[in-house]
């Protein structure tokens, strides 16, 4: 039984793509969700990888690239209670330079896996542009651009607010992908 939560076929490696990058999202508002959302894009991302189609590889190459970036965020916040070093903003500093590489990863990760998506669709003979997939994504990944300049810059309420505006994006985006699979991968 968990074998099939574990080794997921692609109409549930999709939905763990899904719920992955709106946990990402939302990891702004609830520290640690994006833990969550990495387990879940290992799995749902590795089921997509093929010969034909390098996008998939290139996603999963950038996934591990912000798994490193998140992880080494989290252990920034820890830097200071083990006295490693003796002032936070050395922490805050660690903290914000591993937020925009991960951020930047996790921008790269979203768009390898719509050009994917997108490639696939080209092959299975269905009209990629109607799919719909090209114009929320530039939208999310520049919502989500703009909510990581909102954290590092501004003070709350105004990444509150953009966080907001990127999990909207995001679910929009992520409701195209889920209307695209099953005309995609039939």
């Amino acid at each position: 039984m968990a074998d099939k939560y574990l080794h997921p076929d692609k109409k549930l490696a999709i939905k763990y793509v899904i719920a992955a990058f709106v946990l990402y999202v939302m990891d702004y508002l609830i520290p640690y969700l994006g833990f969550i959302s990495l387990i879940l894009l290992f799995i749902g991302v590795k089921q997509f990888m093929h010969e034909h189609n390098n996008h998939f590889k290139v996603a999963y190459k950038s996934f591990k690239k912000m798994s490193v970036a998140y992880v080494i965020m989290v252990l920034s916040a820890f830097i200071p209670e083990i006295g490693l070093f003796t002032t936070t903003s050395v922490s805050n500093l660690v903290h914000l330079v591993a937020l925009g590489i991960s951020t930047i990863y996790f921008i790269y990760l979203t768009h390898y896996f719509t050009e994917g998506v997108l490639l696939d669709a080209k092959t299975a003979k269905v009209n990629y542009v109607k799919l719909g997939l090209n114009t929320p994504w530039i939208l999310f990944g520049l919502f989500i651009m703009a909510n990581f300049i909102c954290t590092v810059t501004f003070k709350p309420p105004i990444p509150t607010i953009t966080v907001a505006c990127s999990l909207m994006l995001c679910i929009y985006y992520c409701m195209k992908l889920h209307q695209a699979f099953p005309r995609v991968y039939k």
